[in-house]
């Protein structure tokens, strides 16, 4: 009888277990699904962006005075995009999705009384329309040759994707799922299909998106980072974003050079985004056409400064940080390195005078490897390649606070092990030096403006 008991407590066992992992997979599958969306939707948008930066690379190479009409034309056509369609989503996106998760989390708690409702800000910054306005202001933006990044709009054009998914799972199967769970792996999904780096994906939901939150829902967005990596490499290819540079090896010596830059990167990227944030709440505080005057204007400066600094001034910066680390030359002068920096530094500041969809991940990047290549020349051309890595990885450190994340997308986009330790180490002091300059990061200080903090 006991034996008999026995066995029937055991089978109860394995039918509950059988349950609780076909509850599982089941939940699993609007995350999964939904990542698989993104891959295709990122795939398609970052086609179209490296097409119209190609463009603008051809009228710099036969027509570069054109830019003097282009850059306006098109900076004033991508605000009009914006504002006509989708208004408020203008700019990386990243800070939109922070501010609908921050509302979200906040929603029940009394001391946050005065936020805005998270019903508001899902149907302004997360509906359908955010897609192709998104893309097509960026898209268009770029082909002026605007300091404009892909990166920043992949993520929320993946959130709203996630978004998406979870409204027709919920209507199709009245199965709950958790919005703020979606929207963390939508934006952490959105980082490893433009980068195609899937841990930097996961880091970035880590210290970025959910912080504390992580532990209650890792499970979807492992599994929607890998749905989408997976099939971004597929589409793709199993790219590194940047290659294989090579790196010298860190001695105690060269240790200095990297605190320095990093040091420096740190600060600069940490003042970026102060000032950034300033241009942009300036320009949101204009009216009418002004708004598109102001564009023009900064569409006016970017030509002047493409036609005066040359291609390392176009676009997203790219194809310029290939340049620094994989050619091996030394920018002809000093100087003329200070001069590339500077103009990766000042370029989105003009693209921000519009309303324009423009990521600033790989601006920033490029700015950081642009400074590091500048500092590196200067004091240490036996460095190599290090110094403009160790620039990227301070400079995104300074606009995001998330040594983490910028050490590990790296680290993955060059798959460079042997300079590990100098990549930790010039996330932390980048960390540190850009406390020093704000206690927040250009996200957040931008989610709580549209939060009305």
């Amino acid at each position: 009888m006991k034996l008999l008991e026995r066995l029937q407590v055991g089978q109860q066992d394995i039918q509950d277990s059988a349950i609780e992992i076909t509850k599982t997979t089941f939940s699993s599958i609007p995350f999964i699904a939904a990542g698989l969306v993104s891959a295709i939707v990122c795939s398609i948008y970052l086609s179209l962006f490296k097409k119209a930066e190609g463009l603008a690379f051809q009228t710099f190479d036969h027509h570069k005075w054109q830019f003097l009409v282009i850059a306006p034309l098109v900076f004033m056509v991508s605000t009009w995009i914006v504002r006509q369609f989708a208004p408020g989503n203008g700019g990386s996106g990243i800070p939109q999705v922070l501010a609908t998760l921050e509302a979200e989390d906040h929603a029940a708690d009394p001391a946050h009384a005065g936020m805005v409702a998270p019903e508001v800000l899902s149907k302004r910054f997360l509906n359908w329309k955010v897609l192709p306005v998104k893309m097509l202001s960026c898209v268009v933006g770029v082909i002026g040759g605007g300091g404009i990044g892909p990166e920043g709009p992949c993520v929320q054009l993946s959130a709203v994707i996630f978004r998406m998914a979870r409204d027709w799972w919920q209507k199709l199967f009245g199965t709950q799922v958790s919005f703020y769970n979606m929207i963390v792996a939508g934006g952490a999904s959105g980082i490893a299909a433009a980068f195609n780096t899937p841990l930097g994906g996961v880091m970035f939901a880590v210290e970025e998106l959910a912080k504390s939150h992580i532990a209650t829902f890792r499970l979807g967005v492992l599994e929607a980072v890998i749905a989408c990596g997976f099939l971004s490499q597929i589409m793709n290819g199993p790219y590194l974003y940047l290659g294989f540079p090579v790196l010298p090896t860190v001695t105690l010596k060269d240790l200095l050079l990297v605190l320095s830059v990093s040091f420096v990167a740190g600060i600069a990227g940490a003042g970026f985004g102060v000032g950034l944030r300033k241009v942009i709440c300036w320009r949101r505080a204009l009216e009418g056409r002004l708004v598109y005057f102001s564009a023009a204007v900064g569409g006016f400066a970017t030509a002047l400064l493409i036609i005066i600094l040359g291609k390392p001034a176009i676009g997203s910066g790219h194809e310029l940080m290939k340049h620094i680390l994989f050619t091996g030359q030394h920018h002809p002068s000093v100087f003329g390195a200070f001069l590339t920096s500077v103009a990766r530094f000042v370029s989105p500041f003009f693209v921000a005078c519009g309303d324009i969809a423009a990521g600033i991940f790989a601006p920033s990047l490029t700015a950081g490897a642009s400074i590091g290549q500048f500092l590196g020349q200067a004091f240490d051309p036996a460095l190599g390649n290090l110094a403009p890595i160790c620039g990227m990885i301070g400079f995104l450190t300074g606009i995001t606070r998330t040594p983490l994340t910028a050490f590990v997308i790296i680290m993955e986009m060059t798959d460079r092990h042997s300079a590990i330790f100098a990549m930790m180490l010039s996330a932390i002091v980048a960390f540190i030096s850009a406390r020093a300059v704000d206690s927040k990061s250009f996200y957040e200080r931008m989610a709580e403006v549209y939060l009305g903090h």
